[in-house]
């Protein structure tokens, strides 16, 4: 078993419902079809509303006579795709997340810098006031750098996705930043790393 030396520690993570927002954030980024499909929506939806209201604009000012029905439908037409693409679209997204991250709620998650492999020690937050967090199973994962298939990266998070399913996000808040540079140096090169 590997001994966790301070010196190889990277980060803790506390895992809530806005990391999965965050990792839905995240994976959908680069999704070149996702975003395509939202701008589409987007934009359709913004392009017939603004009609629709140029159109009832022109019809109160007398400049135009035109069907009201027509109207009110362009304008149902552009909500719903404005919401389709605003909301909806993430919806199903967001539910896959949660049902696939639900075990991890709750959980902190604390990263060590491994010769060849990210290590990761899951602790579970005790609901006792002041009990601070209750070690389970120790050393729970050891994850080797080439597995990890893309890296993602904003202010406060850095994710290491293994697939479209699995993803560990590292909070960058109480990060240690030295640790953290040979990390992604590890990640984004076929090297060895310090242990």
């Amino acid at each position: 078993m590997i001994m966790f030396e301070e010196d190889r520690f990277i980060c803790k993570t506390v895992f809530d419902i806005n990391k999965i927002k965050d990792i839905m954030r995240a994976k959908n980024y680069g999704d070149k079809d996702y975003m395509k499909k939202k701008i589409t929506f987007n934009g359709g939806g913004l392009v017939l509303l603004l009609t629709a209201f140029s159109m009832m604009a022109r019809n109160m000012t007398g400049d135009l006579r035109v069907n009201t029905l027509i109207t009110l439908l362009l304008a149902a037409v552009g909500t719903y795709l404005l919401y389709f693409g605003m909301k909806k679209m993430d919806i199903k997204d967001l539910d896959e997340l949660e049902k696939n991250y639900a075990e991890s709620l709750g959980k902190v998650y604390k990263y060590y810098l491994g010769e060849n492999t990210l290590d990761v020690m899951i602790e579970v937050e005790s609901k006792a006031e002041n009990a601070g967090a209750e070690i389970t199973e120790g050393f729970d994962l050891s994850i080797p750098y080439d597995q990890v298939a893309y890296t993602r990266e904003d202010a406060l998070n850095f994710f290491c996705f293994i697939d479209e399913k699995n993803c560990f996000i590292l909070d960058k808040k109480e990060i240690n930043k030295e640790n953290f540079k040979q990390l992604k140096n590890c990640l984004q090169k076929d090297i060895k790393c310090p242990s």
